[in-house]
């Protein structure tokens, strides 16, 4: 009998140490999990960012739109977008323009 006990014991420090190693390596899946996690959270935050600073610039293009559509004077609108987009100026006029926007 005194062999069976000891047979018991060697099978449950086995599985005892099986358990062990199985939780360890569980824990060890969770940390590595939770740091990609972290990682992903980062670069989506990141991305947020990006996404709201081009809202805002969308917006102030927007708002340049409709302030030039509000102009009620026809001959004013169309001399604002030929200057401003098509280039055109007065005669002996001269233009400055600020290169660091190009």
């Amino acid at each position: 009998m005194a062999r069976k006990k000891g047979r018991k014991n060697k099978k449950f420090s086995l599985l005892g140490i099986l358990c062990r190693v199985a939780v360890f390596c569980l824990c060890g899946y969770c940390v590595v999990t939770l740091i990609s996690q972290q990682l992903t959270i980062y670069e989506k935050k990141k991305e947020i960012n990006e996404i709201n600073t081009q809202i805002i610039i969308e917006k102030q293009n927007v708002d340049d739109f409709n302030r030039l559509l509000s102009l009620t004077d026809e001959k004013s609108f169309m001399e604002k977008i030929a200057i401003e987009r098509l280039g055109y100026a007065y005669p002996n006029e001269k233009r400055y323009f600020d290169i660091s926007k190009y």
